[in-house]
């Protein structure tokens, strides 16, 4: 199992261990850090989520809002044909569709009322739990952004990707640059460990490997301090979720004309980072100016790469979801995250549709 440690692994050729360990003063990425940090700090954010944010922030945000009743639970039982009604349909099925299925079924004209009315209930919880998972996220990814913009705004790899490769490996990780990996970490810890307990979303799986991803791209970057390359990786991936978070924040509220105007900006921006800026530059960078700034690729460096093809090929999966929904409702005003499920609208959100 030596091979485990070889220095031929972990850093680029030229360099061994030894050789890194002269130079007391540059700050190498320590991996004993990942064993610690990052769990310790998702242990907070998940205090800081289920314990204070979810309970006094969030639900009190979607009661002020009218996404939530109180009282609600699944009080109905499953029902296969009034599920596809539901789903065509919503709560307003035509009067004629309505007694047809309740003649077919044996059921009076109130079980079938109290049927759809106890269903709309839960699709209202549902709502109210998403809620407070985007509210979450968007807490996250705001603050993860500011923290990244304080960390990069004064390194010169920030405006020069090429950059990235000065004097490497023999560069120091700035306590800045630190906060920001282990934070960024800790919170794909969470997201990972907590995944089933989310909402479900169409893109279930797809989101489990993005967080994998995340979390193993992150580990491999710091292992071989290709950091610089992480941290910019880090803010152009977590900026375009912003406006996303903030659409589907205002249609669970009912505010459509706001939700279609960041989602045309969460479009533009999803462009313009994840399908021309990430391949073109940052990958660009990972797969070109490593090789001639290093002499070579070391074997850890291939792992990196090929977690960089499989994100590049999710955001060209949800690339093609974006557009695909972009083009089917062109004629209509519900515009929904397009990487998860539609969502069902409440009866509140129906009337508040009707009136605008």
């Amino acid at each position: 199992m030596e091979w485990i440690g070889a220095s031929s692994i972990w850093v680029p050729p030229g360099y061994t261990w030894e050789n890194l360990t002269q130079y007391k003063d540059l700050r190498f990425p320590d991996a004993r850090d990942l064993l610690i940090y990052p769990i310790a700090i998702a242990f907070v954010q998940f205090i800081l989520k289920y314990a204070v944010l979810t309970p006094y922030v969030y639900i009190s945000l979607s009661k002020h809002f009218g996404i939530i009743s109180e009282g609600v639970s699944q009080r109905y039982q499953p029902n296969e044909k009034l599920e596809q009604l539901f789903q065509k349909y919503g709560h307003s099925v035509p009067e004629k569709i309505a007694q047809s299925a309740a003649v077919s079924l044996g059921l009076t004209e109130r079980q079938l009322e109290r049927w759809f009315r106890h269903r709309v209930k839960d699709v209202r919880n549902t709502v109210t739990k998403k809620f407070a998972d985007c509210a979450w996220q968007l807490s996250y990814y705001s603050a993860s952004c500011l923290l990244g913009i304080f960390v990069l705004y004064d390194k010169p790899w920030f405006y020069d990707v090429r950059r990235c490769w000065d004097q490497f490996p023999l560069q120091s990780v700035s306590t800045g640059v630190w906060c920001y990996y282990m934070f960024a970490l800790g919170f794909y810890c969470l997201e990972t460990l907590t995944h089933f307990s989310h909402p479900k979303r169409t893109d279930h799986a797809q989101l489990l490997v993005h967080h994998i991803c995340a979390l193993l791209l992150l580990s491999c970057t710091w292992i071989s301090n290709t950091t610089r390359l992480g941290t910019l990786t880090i803010l152009l991936f977590e900026c375009n979720d912003i406006p996303l978070l903030l659409a589907k924040l205002f249609g669970y509220c009912g505010f459509y004309s706001m939700k279609d105007l960041f989602f045309v900006i969460f479009v533009f921006i999803w462009i313009s980072t994840r399908i021309i800026i990430f391949p073109l530059f940052i990958m660009r960078e990972a797969l070109v100016e490593t090789y001639f700034n290093a002499g070579a690729y070391f074997h850890i460096y291939y792992i990196v790469i090929v977690l960089l093809f499989v994100i590049l090929a999710m955001n060209l999966m949800w690339t093609y979801s974006i557009f695909h929904v972009i083009i089917k409702r062109l004629n209509s005003d519900k515009v929904s995250d397009v990487r998860s499920s539609d969502e069902e609208l409440t009866d509140d959100e129906n009337e508040r549709k009707k009136k605008r």
